[in-house]
């Protein structure tokens, strides 16, 4: 995979030590609380974690679904609440205060929210917008943009090209790009990227690294060439080259019932699985049914290749495990919804 130059992307990104995970998770119908977990912190576990109990909410907002969350800058936003129309809430994370922000110019049914650099792109069946962030004599707005050649919510991956201003969605029949500069979409191939939910870039490993989307690959991690956003790259009809890392991530242990993970980048060659799955509680009397609950599992890695060039994920610090609210145990629980700020 050849280097590419980045302008000092990769030393800005090394000092992302001073940020924390974030993490919205399901208090109850309808109530979202985001939780700040401190990675940096030792705890002693090893590969069997003692359970905690999660951080204290910092906030909690009133939503219909952790997808309607979102993070641009230090903010994540609310997108669909029950507050006053036509503003959404926003939680700055840096001073802990609260402030507004534009709503949609259309109300949003199953939005996919995609960060690119400073800006935030909205991919709906309804409509498809980007909201630019407020600066000097400009306030914050939602613009337009073309709608998608394809269902959002059929949407199998996306990433964030290395120019940072260019999105790679795949769906089942294939990937297109949005430059979100001229705001135009292309079709790239009939194939789709192997990954499931968004690939992160990596400048040292020069390549797109997150989750397989290949269900005999549940559990591993994958990373592929970066596509090139060139004009000759609509032509090409074949998926580009990937690895598989050498160890399973997940869904190693038979009592485990894997619910659902997500892949948050955490600066260069450092990721943290965040992960649900459900185990079921030993009880002391034969006439009682085992109870399951829900668990958060947070596992931090270092990437790199090795002499042969294949994938490691090696641990970076010890796992974390953390009681879910028990409001939970009878809400549908997706994928997580984590940032990285």
């Amino acid at each position: 995979m050849p280097k590419r130059h980045h302008n000092g992307r990769v030393d800005r990104e090394a000092n992302s030590c001073r940020c924390h995970l974030y993490v919205v998770i399901n208090d109850g119908e309808d109530r979202y609380g985001i939780r700040k977990f401190d990675l940096s912190l030792y705890s002693h576990s090893g590969d069997h974690a003692v359970v905690q109990r999660p951080p204290p909410v910092l906030i909690r907002f009133e939503s219909e679904s952790s997808a309607f969350f979102a993070t641009i800058s230090t903010k994540i936003m609310a997108m669909y609440s029950k507050w006053p129309k036509p503003a959404v809430p926003v939680f700055d994370v840096c001073t802990l205060s609260i402030g507004l922000g534009p709503q949609h110019m259309s109300l949003p049914s199953q939005p996919m929210y995609l960060r690119v650099g400073d800006k935030l792109v909205a991919l709906d069946e309804s409509s498809s917008e980007i909201l630019d962030p407020p600066s000097e004599g400009r306030t914050w707005s939602w613009c337009k943009l073309p709608q998608t050649p394809f269902t959002p919510y059929e949407v199998t991956s996306h990433a964030v090209h290395a120019d940072g201003r260019t999105i790679f969605v795949s769906n089942k029949t294939g990937t297109y790009s949005l430059d979100t500069e001229s705001k135009k979409w292309r079709l790239h191939g009939l194939w789709k990227l192997p990954f499931t939910g968004r690939a992160h870039f990596d400048p040292l490993l020069d390549a797109w690294v997150g989750l397989s989307g290949d269900p005999d690959t549940l559990g591993y991690l994958c990373c592929c060439d970066v596509v090139s956003t060139g004009p000759d790259s609509c032509s090409n009809m074949q998926s580009p080259a990937l690895k598989l890392s050498k160890e399973k991530l997940f869904c190693k242990k038979p009592a485990e019932k894997h619910i659902g993970a997500t892949l948050v980048y955490m600066g260069v060659r450092r990721v943290c699985l965040v992960q649900y799955f459900s185990v079921e509680d030993d009880v002391s009397c034969s006439d009682d049914l085992p109870q399951s609950r829900n668990l958060l599992r947070l596992s931090t890695f270092s990437l790199k290749y090795d002499k042969k060039g294949d994938l490691l994920a090696e641990t970076h610090c010890p796992v974390r495990c953390y009681k879910l609210p028990k409001a939970s145990k009878n809400i549908a629980i997706d994928d997580p919804v984590a940032f990285w700020i």
